[in-house]
């Protein structure tokens, strides 16, 4: 701003002012400049000395008048030599001293020291002599010795002739603008690290799809050293053909403002294939206009093989339904004419879901009839997962049921166009009910803690000392809770990964609470008990907060889940059994058929002598699926062979003790018998009605080293003829059940009948028990 300095409206010079803000001067600060720049000319000029008085009068008292109303600055006026000459109401304000206190002091009274020290009023001045006026901004000193951060400008005032004859100075309290500043620039600086630390591909999308940047975190997981050399790629090109339409429906959804989602597998720029779930959603600007996109891209891998790995398995096992503690039930959801989900019916329920649900007889019900009033979102939640593909893990109530909260994990089943979901859940109403009453009271804590089936133990913040807990830790974790004073909380427990790496302190969910300020922080952890037995346990971990919000403590609740991890790794172990089984059984099936049908003259005579085989097979088969799946009895497995050959009058004898043999020798021990059942009712004797047949089987030896001993006998039917070459049938009694036992076989052909014998180790017909 440039104000002209008159004297009887003839210019005789200007005034400049300039300041560093943005923006317009307002017209407070052109009246301060223009009464600055007439107090100026009436002291640089004489008149007569009337007319002198009268205008200085008039002009004093303007220029009091707006000098001292200009409270937001602090205008100083000084001589050549830096003392101060006038000293506005602002300056008293700002810097504390009254003009009274300041007028021919030194201006650089109010400077810093490390600043008197390096003569900056000095170098000020002379800035301003030597370019007209000086700007800057630094720290300042009030009377009271604080400091405070001013934008300040120093001016040169000179005479018609040029010749300085003294200083402005004007300055501004810019402290809290630089505080927030400085507020700012942190904020800025923690959320970059915040998207730096995160897992998390996160990335900036121009609207057509090109990445801007991306985080830290993104570059690892993306396996990117120079992110230059993706920078500006089309995003949507990182996907499969078969997803590249998902990616940009999701790109469309999110640049008209919407979300978009999806998930799908995409490579990193090594070529490590993973699977990633997806979310897109816009980045408005100050007039509420989409201008560019976020995408957060989150590293699946691990979860989606371990859903397509449990989608894979065999989850109606009895034996596992019936050992897990947790429900499970597979229900199938019902749409309404306009694709709305309208009920879910019960297919199949474990044991354990009458008692976590409280629901009885539900197999073919629909659950409305059930529990009238059932909550919409559960019908939602399973109609979501059922369409779109991928599991969900929650947290809900049921009012309906009696208020009771369940842990749900559910994934799609059954297969595409089902509309099927299975669920696992459990009944964590305990736990909620006492993390409510831990929040509201410390009293009612104490009294619902000492009877509730988990283990309760309390926390001091920040220490992490463990001041409190109810007794059920002890039959938990094998450990009394610690008293008031004690060790760190989790500091002297040992407690182990499901990888059975140790885990340490910082780990621990009260640790975590306490460390990094979560409202909630959960574990799953393998206890290592003072015996020396180990157990699984589940700790949740919530602060307690005093009524200001302010963290006092933590509470950790910790759960007995050995029964279900156990029961994981029995279904897992089952899995691979059923695995290696069934390659077993079809190696089996193969030779069976190839031998028969070599040397083959008659295929219709082959396909029944293979058919009946087969049968045999199976019924062997499921005799063992009906009791253990690794054993069987030995009578049961000689009768079953045998089969419809023994006609029930008694000419087929069976006789032994009771002995349990593995589900190899069975297989083996019931195709030879049944070999032997198919000749005698052939060509030996039970071909004719005066026969018999006598199956012995024997033990002998000592107990360390028994021998089991497995006889055919025929008697009474026609003369015998040894044959004359050895079909599959007769090489397969030879070889069968030797080669699975590693035993001896005898087969003769006495004229009154054939005789077979295997003898081998009680062990080698048990070796799968």
């Amino acid at each position: 701003m440039v104000v002209p300095i008159t004297r009887d409206g003839e210019r005789i010079g200007v005034l400049k002012v300039q300041s560093s803000r943005a923006g317009a001067f307002s017209q407070r600060d052109v009246e301060v400049v223009g009464l600055f720049a007439g107090t100026v000319a009436a002291g640089l000029y004489k008149v007569g000395e009337a007319e002198a008085r009268s205008r200085a009068k008039d002009a004093d008292n303007r220029y009091k008048t707006v000098f001292n109303s200009a409270i937001d600055y602090a205008i100083i006026l000084m001589g050549l030599d830096g003392r101060v000459d006038d000293w506005n109401e602002g300056a008293t304000r700002i810097l504390g001293w009254s003009p009274a206190e300041m007028v021919q002091r030194p201006a650089d009274v109010f400077f810093t020291p490390e600043d008197r020290a390096n003569g900056i009023a000095g170098k000020e001045m002379q800035g301003a002599l030597d370019h007209g006026r000086g700007v800057d901004e630094r720290w300042h000193l009030r009377k009271d010795g604080s400091r405070f951060w001013a934008n300040g400008e120093m001016m040169a005032l000179r005479d018609e002739a040029g010749a300085a004859v003294g200083f402005l100075k004007i300055l501004r309290d810019r402290t809290e603008q630089r505080e927030a500043a400085a507020r700012l620039q942190a904020s800025e600086r923690f959320l970059r690290s915040v998207l730096d630390s995160s897992a998390d591909c996160i990335k900036v999308l121009g609207l057509d799809g090109r990445i801007e940047s991306m985080n830290e975190g993104g570059r690892r997981v993306m396996e990117i050293d120079d992110f230059d050399g993706i920078a500006g790629m089309d995003w949507t090109g990182f996907w499969d053909e078969a997803d590249k339409a998902e990616a940009r429906a999701a790109l469309d959804a999110a640049v008209s403002g919407g979300v978009g989602r999806f998930t799908g597998p995409a490579c990193t720029m090594k070529g490590t294939r993973k699977w990633w779930d997806v979310q897109l959603t816009p980045i408005r600007d100050g007039d509420g206009a989409v201008a560019k996109l976020l995408a957060v891209s989150r590293d699946v891998s691990a979860s989606r093989k371990a859903e397509e790995a449990l989608l894979a398995s065999e989850i109606r096992y009895r034996d596992l339904y019936d050992s897990i503690d947790a429900g499970f039930c597979v229900i199938e959801v019902k749409l309404d004419a306009t694709e709305r989900p309208l009920d879910y019916r019960f297919l199949e329920v474990n044991p354990a879901f009458e008692r976590q649900s409280g629901l009885k007889g539900v197999l073919g019900k629909w659950m409305r009839s059930l529990a009238d009033g059932h909550e919409e979102h559960w019908f939602e939640i399973y109609d979501r997962i059922a369409r779109g593909g991928a599991p969900e893990r929650f947290e809900h109530v049921a009012n309906a049921l009696g208020d009771r909260w369940f842990e749900v994990y559910a994934y799609p089943f059954g297969g595409p166009g089902s509309h099927q979901v299975a669920v696992l859940f459990n009944d964590i109403t305990a736990r909620k009910r006492i993390e409510d009453a831990l929040r509201a009271s410390e009293a009612s804590q104490r009294s619902i803690l000492a009877t509730v089936p988990v283990g309760i133990l309390f926390a001091e913040a920040p220490s992490g000392r463990v001041v409190g807990g109810n007794a059920f830790m002890e039959r938990v974790i094998g450990r009394p809770t610690i008293e008031p004073g004690g060790a760190e909380s989790d500091s002297e427990w040992v407690a182990r990964h499901a990888d059975g790496r140790p885990v340490a302190p910082t780990e621990f969910p009260v640790a975590r609470v306490i460390r990094e300020g979560l409202e909630r922080a959960e574990l799953e952890v393998e206890f290592e008990r003072p015996d020396g037995s180990r157990i699984w346990t589940q700790i949740v971990a919530t602060p307690v907060r005093d009524a200001a919000g302010a963290a006092t403590g933590v509470v950790a609740a910790i759960s007995d889940i050995d029964a279900r991890r156990r029961a994981e790794e029995q279904r897992d172990l089952l899995n691979a059994e059923l695995s290696h089984r069934m390659k077993n059984l079809l190696a089996m099936v193969q030779a069976i058929a190839s031998n028969t049908l070599r040397g083959a003259t008659d295929i219709e005579v082959a396909k029944e002598v293979l058919a009946d085989r087969l049968i045999t097979l199976g019924r062997a088969h499921d005799l063992l699926l009906g009791g253990a799946a690794e054993h069987a009895g030995m009578e049961h497995v000689i009768r079953g062979a045998v089969g419809l050959q023994d006609d029930g009058s008694g000419r087929v004898r069976y006789r032994g003790p009771e002995v349990e043999i593995g589900g190899k020798a069975a297989l083996a021990l019931a195709l030879m018998v049944h070999e032997l059942a198919t000749n005698a009712a052939k060509y030996g004797a039970l071909s004719t009605e005066e026969g018999h047949v006598d199956i012995v089987w024997t033990l002998a030896g000592e107990e360390a080293g028994r021998t089991l001993a497995v006889s055919w006998c025929e008697s009474g039917g026609v003369p015998v003829v040894p044959p004359s070459r050895k079909g599959f049938g007769t090489r397969l009694i030879e070889r069968g059940l030797v080669g699975a036992v590693d035993g001896k076989v005898s087969l003769t052909y006495p004229p009154d009948g054939v005789r077979c014998v295997v003898q081998a180790p009680l062990r080698n017909f048990q070796d799968a028990l």
